[in-house]
């Protein structure tokens, strides 16, 4: 037995030699097309379709269907027009109106956005977005403040002045008053209060 090196190569090794080709073909070559065969299979529906849209810009609907029919059978083709809306969208893919002469019809082609364009696109969009959340939130405080006026009513509304408090004392009041004054108060007083 020797050092562990020697063995964890050893080992790795025999695991070398055990691989098996990809889909028991023993022609085919080994590195980038081993591992490019397997991302393509381990990739989402999504990232599938928009691989396709990079490769081949300006790329109709029908083709892209034919496509995945042949290579991907596991995408339902029904779910595609949505997906395109979906990337359309999101800003990921731009969509043309362009004239098919087979068909004899205007079809549209996809094209896909690269990075940092779709990252320009998303901030103005943030920013339209952000200023007309602003506009709203003033809209709704104008719309506010004049709910809380017309609440108010005519009587609230017209400026008051304050009565002057009078603090004095009514026996003071009474014994400061004339005589003639203070028998006309009198009768003023039984007259509304009865007596």
């Amino acid at each position: 037995m020797g050092t562990i090196s020697a063995e964890i190569q050893k080992v790795m090794a025999e695991w070398d030699k055990q691989v098996t080709p990809l889909h028991g073909r023993d022609s085919q070559p080994k590195g980038e097309t081993e591992v490019k065969a397997k991302t393509v299979n381990d990739l989402t529906s999504t990232a599938k379709i928009l691989r396709f849209i990079e490769a081949n810009p300006t790329v109709q609907k029908a083709r892209i269907d034919s496509y995945l029919k042949i290579n991907h059978p596991e995408i339902p083709l029904g779910y595609i027009s949505t997906m395109l809306n979906q990337f359309t969208k999101r800003n990921l893919v731009t969509r043309e109106e362009v004239y098919d002469r087979n068909l004899n019809k205007h079809v549209y082609a996809y094209t896909l956005v690269p990075t940092e364009e779709r990252k320009k696109l998303l901030d103005s969009k943030r920013e339209r977005k952000m200023t007309m959340v602003e506009r709203a939130r003033v809209a709704r405080e104008a719309k506010r403040l004049k709910a809380e006026k017309k609440e108010q009513g005519i009587s609230e509304a017209l400026p008051t002045t304050q009565a002057k408090a009078y603090t004095a004392d009514t026996q003071e009041f009474v014994n400061s008053l004339p005589i003639g004054k203070a028998r006309e108060l009198y009768d003023e007083l039984k007259k509304i209060f009865g007596g």
